[in-house]
């Protein structure tokens, strides 16, 4: 995960002491960074990346080193955290591989979106599933995936005239605008209909609908992370990427 987008679930980390910011990017370097030893140039470089001004971070490291019950281990190849200190931090903020893959797939796909919207679309949506607003992730994503259906749609002529024979609009839809004037699940089964979608992403996206209807609604449903995190994969996977 990015070290700002990990930082963002933290949100006092601002207001920690020098010292546990330290231990906290050590075990950010072995663990994201995938390192298992690291250096104070390593650390130094966690403190410019998250744009915060570094303290005396070698001192700092030392007095981990040196104390009488050392937090921070030292030989030959560099500095790694002891062990418990470790196992405690990947109790309080280690990640699940799906976790990783969500934040990875979220990160990579504004490059594979040609419309501008749905980047915008695309950063709440990793905001909110970053700050655990599961529900509103969802809300999100889904917003990200229909706006690329109604880009798919209004593409190319030929494509929205098959829609517009299926949907049989009072006067044809010419734009984005006259797209939003249709419910959402009568554009997709028009889209079904036109051969626009198929089974399969039309299979995907029609739940996805109805789940994103329960999140936006007060209706009683709870939403928790393996929940967000696999809609969004699947949203993301399996019906914007074919499109």
């Amino acid at each position: 995960m990015d070290l700002n987008d990990f930082l963002r679930g933290i949100a006092d980390f601002g207001n920690w002491s020098p010292t546990d910011q330290i231990k906290l990017f050590a075990w950010y370097v072995h663990t994201h960074d995938g390192k298992d030893r690291f250096t104070a140039a390593e650390i130094r470089e966690c403190y410019d990346r998250s744009g915060m001004a570094a303290p005396s971070i070698s001192a700092l490291i030392h007095n981990l080193v040196s104390s009488r019950k050392p937090l921070i281990l030292k030989d030959g190849r560099g500095f790694r955290l002891e062990r418990s200190l470790r196992e405690q931090f990947d109790s309080r903020y280690g990640q699940r591989a799906i976790t990783v893959e969500v934040h990875k797939t979220l990160r990579e796909l504004p490059a594979k979106l040609p419309d501008l919207a749905e980047r915008v679309y695309l950063e709440e949506a990793l905001t909110c599933f970053t700050a655990r607003a599961f529900r509103a992730a969802i809300v999100m994503c889904w917003n990200v995936a229909y706006d690329h259906l109604c880009t798919h749609v209004l593409a190319d002529a030929a494509r929205l005239g098959d829609f517009n024979r299926e949907l049989k609009p009072k006067r044809p839809v010419t734009n984005r605008v006259d797209l939003y004037d249709h419910g959402e699940s009568r554009v997709l089964e028009a889209c079904r209909a036109a051969g626009l979608l198929d089974k399969n992403v039309f299979n995907v996206l029609e739940p996805g609908l109805k789940i994103r209807n329960r999140a936006a609604h007060a209706s009683g449903s709870k939403f928790d992370q393996p929940q967000a995190e696999a809609y969004i994969l699947d949203l993301i996977n399996n019906a914007v990427l074919k499109l």
